[in-house]
């Protein structure tokens, strides 16, 4: 009798695993070693037809964010340009891409390999894709750093990127380079916020910048 209680106890147990739906397992993360390149995607905007978004993450662990939005000619709206730049990282514990850099981070989901989704609190879709172009900023964009001399030229060390680039020669180098002389002590770094261009390499890599306006140069060598 004991032994039929047994064995009836342990077929209803089979039984009932037998009901469950097995668990999925969940998808792992696409491997974080793929992320580098160029996504780009169009945002939705709520006066205008969308935002032209590029997110560039690149090897070296930096991002350059690019987003255009398209104006309004009949209310005098000029077409705009912004852009951030920082760090990138995979934060495998929140599988989530973050952005580290002015302001609060920003983070991406990655459901797919090639696709990326901004976290925001709208219920519209923020969704970057894999380009098969090369990334091309070549933009003007507002930099805030160090600059120090070196050897004939100077250095400009961008406080988001840790970027330490070499100062390209013009006309508003000329300017920066008397004022830089009249504000900064021998031997001292300035801290120095400009527009400007980066100088890219062939393969990608940064290799100056070319200051287009000096917006402000402070005896302050030390980023915020």
């Amino acid at each position: 009798m004991i032994r039929l209680r047994t064995w009836s106890a342990l077929l209803c147990a089979l039984l009932a695993a037998c009901g469950k739906p097995p668990e999925e397992p969940e998808a792992p993360a696409p491997d974080p070693a793929s992320l580098p390149g160029v996504f780009s995607g169009v945002y939705p905007c709520a006066n205008c037809p969308g935002i032209g978004t590029t997110l560039w993450l690149r090897p070296d662990g930096r991002f350059f964010f690019e987003q255009r939005l398209p104006g309004d000619a009949e209310n005098g709206e000029d077409p705009m340009t912004t852009h951030a730049l920082g760090h990138w990282q995979w934060r495998d514990g929140e599988r989530v891409l973050a952005l580290t850099g002015e302001g609060p981070d920003r983070l991406f989901a990655r459901p797919e390999r090639d696709v990326l989704l901004m976290r925001t609190a709208s219920p519209l879709e923020y969704r970057l894709e894999r380009a098969a172009t090369r990334a091309e900023f070549d933009g003007t964009i507002r930099l805030e750093g160090t600059a120090r001399p070196r050897g004939e030229g100077y250095v400009f060390s961008e406080c988001q990127t840790g970027y330490a680039l070499p100062l390209q020669k013009g006309r508003e180098y000329t300017r920066f380079t008397r004022q830089f002389r009249s504000v900064v002590p021998r031997g001292e770094a300035a801290m120095a916020e400009i527009e400007a261009r980066f100088g890219w390499a062939d393969d990608g890599a940064p290799v100056s910048i070319a200051i287009e306006r000096l917006i402000t140069l402070r005896n302050d060598g030390v980023c915020p």
